[in-house]
């Protein structure tokens, strides 16, 4: 998933890929899973002053947005695409008019927007891993285990310890089935009408992030397993984190 995405072409772990991004492979012990998504999936929320790009206003009229990769003595070398890190723009000095902090980051939005929910749980555990094929968030998966009594076979789900369920989708659909785990859309308004699951409970994530969250998790059973549902992937892992800090 990290060349899938192309984040190798900017940034270095566990000793492969660019230099043009922040080194990742100790990323996870500065931010956890929830942290680490958000900035996938919303790359200027935060922009690292070290990282920051540049908007330079020609006399011409003309912008150009990038980070600046090397200064002549009249002239100055801006990379306005870090997924082509090698194609420079080249500005003479005497052309600048102005030159301001960019507002956006120079990393690309939407990188994961192609990748399903099973792919994006993988990118970010590989992040998490630091390189260690050994780590934690790789063996502490479970499926879900299936014991008997009085002839009777029952579902008992189990979670990776990040929370992340490994169940197949039939798994998931018999125990929503049988009443035993609640399914919850956490996509936004518009999404749910456009089509939705007929066994799903609506728990958009903008209502876990306001004054709301209390109602909203008074929707939630505690003493069932909950899925969670959305389009990717992404704002799942930000819901299981926010409801595991609730308990």
């Amino acid at each position: 998933m990290f060349q899938v995405t192309a984040c190798y072409k900017c940034h270095r772990f566990a000793g492969d890929g660019g230099v043009v991004g922040p080194e990742l492979t100790a990323v996870s012990r500065r931010y956890n899973a929830r942290t680490l998504l958000e900035s996938i999936i919303e790359p200027s929320k935060v922009v690292s002053d070290q990282y920051e790009a540049s908007v330079f206003v020609l006399d011409s009229g003309r912008t150009v947005t990038g980070r600046v990769v090397n200064l002549n003595n009249d002239r100055i070398m801006v990379c306005e695409n870090m997924l082509e890190p090698g194609t420079l723009t080249t500005i003479p000095r005497d052309e600048i008019e102005e030159t301001q902090p960019a507002k956006v980051s120079m990393m690309p939005a939407g990188l994961i927007n192609t990748l399903n929910r099973d792919e994006v749980l993988d990118l970010v555990a590989y992040l998490q891993s630091g390189g260690d094929p050994d780590s934690p968030v790789f063996t502490g998966a479970k499926k879900t285990a299936s014991t008997e009594k009085n002839g009777a076979k029952k579902m008992t789900p189990q979670f990776t310890t990040a929370g992340h369920t490994v169940d197949t989708l039939d798994t998931v659909r018999q125990m929503v089935t049988e009443k035993s785990a609640v399914l919850v859309d956490v996509r936004e308004q518009d999404e749910w009408n456009a089509g939705h699951l007929a066994d799903a409970a609506f728990l958009p994530l903008s209502s876990l992030k306001g004054p709301g969250l209390a109602d909203a998790l008074q929707q939630l059973p505690k003493d069932k397993p909950v899925y969670l549902h959305c389009k990717s992937g992404g704002r799942v892992l930000m819901c299981a984190e926010i409801l595991q800090g609730k308990g």
